[in-house]
């Protein structure tokens, strides 16, 4: 009994516990007081497509499509409407 008493106390004190932790923001540089890495090409010219593709996009629909963004039909004059069209009543 007390062999195994020992034994098991010894195993205990040999095991060790090993912090496991995820490692965060893997494969990217990482700077401290520097200056960040600049971007690769590819990435600079994926930008700028995308960016002229989405204003050709806005800018050919404002062209061929106003009505969509100004309105349909001409905005009344305000000045023309009668008191009876506002539901004024007469006095």
């Amino acid at each position: 009994m007390l062999s195994r008493s020992i034994r098991l106390i010894s195993q205990l004190t040999n095991t060790r516990i090993h912090a496991v932790n995820a490692v965060r923001n893997h494969g990217d540089v990482w700077v401290y007081r520097a200056a960040t890495p600049r971007a690769e090409r590819w990435r600079f010219l994926a930008a700028d497509t995308l960016s002229a593709v989405t204003w050709w996009w806005i800018l050919i629909h404002l062209y061929y499509q106003p009505g969509h963004v100004f309105g349909e039909y001409p905005y009344p004059e305000p000045e023309k409407w009668k008191d009876e069209e506002l539901g004024i009543p007469q006095e």
